[in-house]
């Protein structure tokens, strides 16, 4: 399942890399997949990890972006605005906001630098994606493993 979601985002990403996807490590419930940038060749770094959801999402994405590094919701909800502020929390923690960016129905919601040592302690993160309307997604990700994942991933980030 994660491989053929992995293909679809290749396909609907901006940059150009080889469609050679490689799961290069795991650190806990993080994937590190790895292809090289058909341009540069350099490496195109991805997470990915499961997600509990109340809607259709399963998988999200670690990934750098002109935003700053996002994860990816894939089958979020549709939302003709291009973006919002999700509310979020920790475990046993104050809500916080995390800015959305929406490509079709996938939600890209950036890690806020002043919370990333939150993230790297925190044991899961609640993201309630917002679609047209009243609907409401609510996920959980798992944060084992992000942190090795974000310092893995955050060399490749231009």
């Amino acid at each position: 399942m994660k491989k053929q979601l992995l293909l679809g985002l290749l396909s609907i990403c901006t940059f150009n890399a080889v469609a050679g996807l490689e799961l290069a490590n795991t650190y806990q419930d993080w994937e590190h997949y790895e292809s090289k940038s058909f341009d540069t060749g350099e490496a195109v770094i991805l997470g990915v990890s499961s997600v509990k959801s109340d809607g259709n999402t399963e998988t999200v994405a670690l990934r750098c972006t002109t935003e700053g590094v996002n994860l990816l919701f894939f089958n979020g909800l549709p939302r003709q605005e291009l973006g919002y502020s999700a509310s979020a929390s920790f475990k046993n923690a104050e809500t916080f906001t995390m800015d959305v960016w929406i490509k079709g129905k996938t939600h890209w919601a950036t890690v806020p630098l002043d919370l990333l040592e939150s993230f790297y302690s925190a044991e899961s993160l609640k993201v309630e994606l917002q679609g047209d309307g009243e609907e409401v997604e609510k996920i959980a990700v798992s944060l084992r493993g992000f942190k090795t994942m974000y310092q893995t991933l955050l060399p490749s980030c231009k």
